[in-house]
């Protein structure tokens, strides 16, 4: 199974993907287990040469008044680009060849879902709880973790609209590949409040779109904010924004063509793992510091199992 990854600029902020899980069925029986595989590969030769690789997991089992989710991605991505030696070049062979990760990124999650309000329309209601583990190279996390716990209604449910809400709290810590001196770990109490939106627009076609925002409850001790020190964010001022817009189309029986677009933004992002040059005179390295957004656009083909 092969798609194209149209392009990728990484990065990650210190929670979970958000994940609206779907309606239980009307009736008493259960709904059973699903499962969708997302796959997609872009390999360049020649002048350029690349390697990414996509790919993405979800399993969920539906007991009517309950929802599991298991979840897990991985992205991978190498370039292997051309550099001059310091003699003249006369040929192809001379060009000295560097190569560099540019992206690994993976996350696992479980979500559990407790339903209080099941009637399959506007209004209908879960108490969630999912936790998390990941890791993103290119942001700068060797590791993440998370645990939320919230609630889920459904705001809106008219034709083929539907709208869903949630609510609750994110508690996350972030183990960077840099740090400044004295710093290491670090943990982040989050505010969460996501919306979700899906648009069936025939019975091949959805498109769909999330947004979810987080503030930090505690003051950070090892995240970079400018605007005070240089080791300390003050509370509400890790502000982070994850946005997704999906379009899923289906090719042939249970197999799908997914077009997504992510943007994601971290008012306090973590120390970048790229190298910094030593000031002039001496002294110590300053670290580098990650880009505040960034987006990871995708095309891949999705195949169904089950339901």
């Amino acid at each position: 199974m092969v798609a194209l990854v149209l392009g990728s600029a990484v990065a990650r902020a210190d929670d979970p993907k958000f994940v609206y899980t779907e309606k239980p069925k009307d009736d008493a029986k259960p709904g059973g287990w699903k499962a969708d595989v997302k796959a997609g590969l872009l390999y360049l030769t020649g002048n350029s040469q690349s390697l990414s690789v996509a790919a993405a997991a979800r399993v969920s089992y539906d007991a009517v008044w309950q929802k599991y989710s298991f979840l897990g991605d991985y992205t991978y991505s190498r370039a292997t680009t051309f550099a001059a030696p310091t003699q003249t070049v006369t040929s192809l062979n001379q060009l000295q060849t560097v190569n560099g990760l540019s992206a690994r990124l993976w996350d696992l999650g479980f979500r559990f879902d407790q339903f209080l309000i099941h009637n399959n329309a506007q209004w209908e209601t879960s108490l969630y709880a999912l936790v998390g583990v990941g890791s993103d190279y290119a942001a700068g996390k060797k590791l993440t973790g998370d645990a939320q716990l919230g609630a889920s209604t459904l705001l809106l449910k008219t034709g083929e609209h539907a709208l869903k809400g949630e609510g609750g709290f994110d508690f996350a810590f972030v183990d960077p590949y840099q740090t400044l001196p004295g710093q290491g770990t670090y943990f982040i109490a989050s505010l969460r409040l996501a919306l979700g939106y899906v648009w069936q627009i025939s019975k091949t076609t959805q498109f769909n779109v999330g947004v979810e925002w987080l503030s930090n409850l505690n003051a950070e001790n090892a995240a970079y904010d400018s605007a005070t020190s240089p080791n300390m964010v003050p509370v509400f001022a890790d502000n982070r924004v994850n946005a997704k817009v999906g379009l899923t189309v289906q090719v042939w029986d249970a197999l799908s063509l997914g077009v997504t677009f992510v943007l994601r933004y971290d008012s306090a992002p973590s120390l970048s793992t790229i190298p910094n040059v030593p000031p002039a005179g001496g002294g110590p390295t300053p670290p580098l510091f990650a880009y505040t957004t960034d987006t990871i656009t995708t095309l891949q083909l999705i195949y169904s199992f089950g339901g």
